[in-house]
């Protein structure tokens, strides 16, 4: 009798056993757990930070230039005026002359005359190739454009011996934002250039001269505590460079701007490159130059493809190419005379 009791104990102890089990096994909340468990299993978490702020959609931007967007300055020296000069004046310079200045060496009236009324800036510079008087040239360039307003989009500098298609120069410019830091041009060395600066040496890409270059506003501003008054020249005393190489080590490593490089800049530095162009593409080109450097000349090849004027009378070949570029100018109908 006694046996009896005790395994009817021991039974209801079990089954109060079992049913407690069964109310924490078939709990929502083990349910949940478990289910979780089984079918998400647990994912090695990452954390991602970021120092930079949150994307934002911005207007879309007109691209499009009008001649007042682009300030021209161009570098030249009062021996020059009747030779170098005077094709410019006659081609290129008469579309954007309102947005344009000479920066020369000496007074000069009837070059004042030809050239847009106030737009010829007389430097307190030499008229040499030292690099110093370039670097002086390349200042007062500088502070043309900021005490004229500054750039409005855009400032290019050019040489005396430059051809520039604006039309082909303002295609090139409208694909970039010129809200943007941008330093376009082309270099004449295929390395950065070295420099001595404060002790140490250091390297920088710089857009050459005698290519042209064009800078954006925002460089342009940016530029001003390191270029304006005169500080160019400080550099230049530093680095002992020429006034593009100056110009590069300030864009490139002092501010930090690379350059961005096109070849449909053009000079004679570039004289394989420059008298190879076909015909067909000089049109296209940005900027275009000559050379009348015993064993160094050179210039721009217009083959019998095409109307020209001769060599003789044209030897930088500017007028020609303007034509080319420009066959609504008065003087080209000579061109398309001789065609019929």
């Amino acid at each position: 009798m006694v046996d009896i009791k005790v395994r009817n104990v021991k039974f209801g102890v079990a089954l109060m056993l079992v049913f407690v089990f069964s109310l924490y096994v078939l709990s929502p909340k083990h349910v949940a757990k478990t289910f979780s468990k089984n079918i998400y299993p647990r994912q090695k978490q990452t954390i991602t930070t970021t120092t930079t702020e949150p994307a934002t959609t911005t207007t879309p931007y007109d691209n499009s230039l009008t001649l007042d967007d682009v300030t021209h300055t161009i570098k030249t020296s009062q021996n020059f005026h009747n030779t170098r000069d005077e094709p410019i004046l006659l081609t290129w310079f008469r579309q954007v002359a309102a947005q344009s200045y000479f920066i020369t060496d000496k007074e000069d009236l009837a070059f004042s005359i030809k050239a847009h009324p106030g737009h010829v800036v007389v430097s307190r510079c030499a008229g040499s190739h030292d690099s110093g008087d370039l670097n002086c040239k390349m200042n007062t360039e500088f502070d043309t454009l900021v005490d004229n307003g500054g750039a409005t989009k855009w400032w290019c500098h050019w040489d005396d011996d430059n051809y520039v298609n604006i039309r082909a120069l303002f295609t090139l410019l409208e694909q970039y934002d010129p809200r943007e830091p941008w330093y376009i041009g082309r270099s004449s060395i295929t390395y950065p250039q070295p420099y001595n600066y404060r002790g140490k040496r250091v390297t920088a890409w710089f857009a050459h001269g005698g290519c042209g270059f064009c800078i954006s506003k925002p460089l342009v501003d940016r530029m001003v505590p390191h270029v304006y008054g005169g500080k160019l020249m400080d550099y230049h005393r530093e680095l002992y460079s020429n006034d593009d190489c100056t110009i590069g080590f300030i864009v490139n490593y002092i501010l930090g701007v690379e350059l961005t490089q096109s070849a449909l800049f053009n000079s004679h530095y570039h004289r394989k490159e420059l008298m190879s162009i076909p015909t067909d593409r000089l049109k296209g080109q940005i900027s275009l130059s000559y050379s009348k450097k015993r064993g160094e000349e050179c210039a721009a090849v217009i083959n019998g493809s095409v109307n020209s004027f001769p060599v003789g009378e044209d030897p930088t070949r500017f007028y020609s190419i303007h034509c080319l570029a420009n066959p609504d100018v008065p003087y080209c109908n000579v061109l398309l005379d001789d065609a019929t």
